[in-house]
């Protein structure tokens, strides 16, 4: 019901929360996790604390924040032609990715979409890409191989699966190539 209201371009009222079980959850993949790491430098963000006290005070039930996906993602995966945060964007409705603008940090991508914002972050001067795959800390490259021949690969799906060069799949290979594009790092190898 969530993603549904979500996809219709509704918000939710939103908090900042301890998300540490969901990535516990995350690295346990099949395909490992892709991270970016980007430390942002002190003198980048708006408050000496880098935004520290916004954030704790933006913890928990009560928050005046708005969660919502971006208003672009409604009118793109499910043909909404609107999104209650059409006007409030990045000032009252943030996704996870826009967030840290509300608290003076600078972001790397307005729109919140990831497959802009994530090749964004990593084109950051001083970011670093890692992949966390089987227990094990390991070159980038190895989660975005294992991830590509995971979603390109007819066992991720239950039937009717496109194959890696069919045009409904083309946009995901485009994704996973910008993402080793931002990392410097060739395309995986077969």
């Amino acid at each position: 019901r969530l993603v549904a209201m979500l996809l219709e371009g509704e918000p939710f009222p939103g908090f900042v929360d301890d998300d540490m079980a969901e990535f516990v959850d995350a690295a346990q993949s099949p395909f490992g996790v892709f991270l970016v790491f980007w430390d942002v430098p002190p003198k980048l963000c708006a408050f000496p604390d880098c935004g520290l006290s916004r954030v704790l005070a933006d913890a928990g039930p009560g928050s005046e924040l708005l969660y919502a996906f971006p208003p672009v993602a409604p009118r793109a995966l499910a043909r909404v032609d609107h999104s209650a945060c059409d006007e409030t964007w990045n000032r009252a409705c943030f996704n996870c990715g826009t967030y840290p603008r509300s608290v003076g940090v600078p972001i790397p991508e307005e729109s919140g979409m990831f497959h802009e914002y994530i090749p964004a972050l990593a084109s950051r001067e001083g970011a670093h890409c890692r992949c966390y795959l089987r227990g094990e800390w390991l070159e980038p490259r190895m989660c975005l191989v294992s991830t590509a021949e995971g979603v390109f690969h007819p066992t991720w799906c239950e039937s009717d699966c496109p194959d890696a060069s069919s045009k409904n799949m083309q946009p995901y290979a485009k994704i996973v190539q910008k993402i080793f594009d931002s990392c410097g790092f060739d395309k995986p190898r077969n």
